[in-house]
């Protein structure tokens, strides 16, 4: 996974910055747009610029032309004549000519994603192929983080119902440091404590746990964190 991008200032130097926070700056200027009931329609790495000044760097999303204001009494925006959007970007529901809305921006982001963090490479393959393959959901995504393919899986989704929010990304692991996501891991852990063996929440947590285990997860920690551990409570090591 590509953990910086070069990029070049106005007078020709050229420096990195972490792939991680251009996302997050896009995701972040993606949701603003939603929040404001617009619709891109066309989001593509061409359409992302950045804003360098005092090595200080900016993702900003551009070109609205196709941008269309989602109105309150709006289910989804008519598809009109013609696909909306640029070949190789645009969501399977718009080559099929459904009505599209907020998701169709959700789709174009996870294949931004996925360009960024592995240096220019497409979750569709090459450009002859892609449309084919969008529109039946096939995908290969190669080089990624556990954080990163989770959640460009979830964008890439054929259901445009099941991808998340632009502010749901926001608070995705992939954008948390490591204080947060221990944070986070606690708060989870508290919150079993007061869930039944039956309960939901416990199951889809454990669903993929031999996955993540394998087996046993007392054998992926040292002796004396497991000490630590034994002083508060008792844990199933299964």
């Amino acid at each position: 996974m590509e953990e910086n991008v070069p990029i070049r200032d106005a007078d020709g130097s050229i420096f990195t910055f972490p792939s991680v926070e251009i996302l997050r700056q896009m995701t972040s200027g993606l949701a603003h747009l939603h929040s404001k009931k617009i619709v891109h329609r066309d989001l593509k790495p061409q359409n992302v610029l950045f804003s360098v000044r005092g090595g200080t760097v900016r993702a900003v999303i551009s070109d609205f032309g196709l941008c269309k204001t989602h109105r309150p009494d709006m289910m989804s925006l008519s598809k009109g004549s013609g696909v909306v959007g640029t070949f190789g970007w645009v969501a399977p529901e718009v080559l099929k000519g459904q009505s599209t809305s907020y998701p169709m921006d959700i789709f174009s982001l996870g294949c931004i994603f996925y360009y960024v963090l592995t240096g220019g490479s497409h979750p569709f393959g090459e450009p002859v192929h892609q449309t084919s393959k969008i529109d039946k959901g096939i995908y290969k995504l190669r080089g990624l983080g556990i954080e990163s393919r989770g959640l460009i899986e979830l964008t890439l989704s054929s259901f445009p119902a099941s991808r998340p929010t632009a502010s749901a990304i926001l608070i995705h692991p992939l954008f948390m440091t490591m204080k947060e996501q221990l944070d986070f891991f606690c708060i989870v852990s508290d919150r079993l404590d007061v869930e039944n063996n039956a309960s939901k929440l416990r199951g889809r947590l454990e669903n993929n746990s031999s996955a993540v285990i394998n087996l046993n997860w007392r054998n992926k920690i040292s002796d004396k964190l497991m000490k630590e551990l034994d002083v508060m409570r008792k844990y199933r090591p299964n």
